[in-house]
């Protein structure tokens, strides 16, 4: 119950917030913005290749944390039964 009333004083905040926000109906973007931002955001895709970036981090991840994958490989292994 105290839950429940903290919940909803807090909604009742994050609504009122809500409704503080502008009305966006009229609201109209130039013509070429979307071939704007997509030029842009090619034009960084090039000096930072996301792909590539995240497959770096991935990697250093794997090797910094491997020991802990592995305890986590033997402990599943050790839980099964028949190995």
């Amino acid at each position: 119950m105290i839950t429940e009333a903290l919940i909803s004083v807090f909604g009742a905040v994050f609504k009122g917030l809500i409704w503080l926000l502008p009305d966006l109906s009229n609201f109209t973007l130039p013509s070429g913005f979307f071939d704007w931002f997509e030029n842009v955001i090619s034009a960084s895709a090039y000096f930072l290749p996301l792909a590539d970036f995240f497959i770096m981090i991935g990697i250093w991840y794997t090797v910094i944390y491997w020991n802990v994958i592995w305890k986590i490989i033997t402990r599943i292994w050790d839980a099964l039964p028949f190995t």
